[in-house]
């Protein structure tokens, strides 16, 4: 569970209680206890989905899936949660994944946070944990594991469990704290843009 702590580093990692997106983004309703999380392959952009959203809808390719469940055994190897492959049918996973024309170059993959814990409502809707890969990035498109493009899809996954960029890279209103800028890097954390 996401929630303020009494440490800078852990603050700077995950969203606070008073986040922009949401309050206390989890997906057990009990602090420190393990989850099990599902996830899906979108075949279709879902009904809910905002025509940016639908932009150049694409399924991920074999090869992206296979990817996406690397960067699945990345976190359950670090973090008290397992991941379960389930159909998309009906409802699909709590984490859902699809790929579509995103206008912004440099951004090459955006997904919505998860759903408060012990609440029925959350600001994404039914959106809530869904990520979306840019299908325009050749980082992204042509990722392999270990490389740049891999990452994406690893922190992606990261910011769908909960976590934030340890930095403001962007200059856009964001809920602090921050690293250091010593600290801030991806020796550190993942979710770090910094080398």
């Amino acid at each position: 569970m996401a929630t303020n702590t009494r440490n800078d580093t852990v603050n700077a990692l995950t969203y606070g209680e008073f986040a922009p997106y949401d309050c206390f983004q989890a997906w057990s309703t009990m602090p420190g206890q393990g989850a099990t999380v599902t996830f899906s392959f979108m075949d279709a952009a879902p009904e809910y989905a905002t025509d940016s959203k639908k932009n150049g809808f694409a399924a991920l390719t074999d090869a992206q899936k296979a990817l996406t469940r690397l960067a699945f055994q990345e976190w359950a190897a670090v973090a008290n949660l397992t991941f379960v492959e389930v159909s998309d049918d009906g409802d699909g996973g709590q984490i859902r994944f699809g790929r579509n024309h995103i206008q912004s170059a440099g951004v090459l993959g955006y997904r919505y946070t998860p759903p408060a814990a012990g609440r029925d409502h959350h600001i994404n809707g039914d959106a809530a944990g869904d990520i979306y890969l840019n299908a325009n990035n050749a980082a992204v498109t042509n990722a392999e594991q270990g490389n740049y493009g891999y990452w994406v899809y690893v922190r992606e996954i990261g910011h769908s469990l909960g976590l934030k960029h340890p930095g403001n890279y962007d200059n856009a209103p964001a809920d602090g704290p921050f690293l250091p800028d010593a600290e801030d890097h991806t020796g550190n954390t993942i979710m770090s843009y910094n080398p």
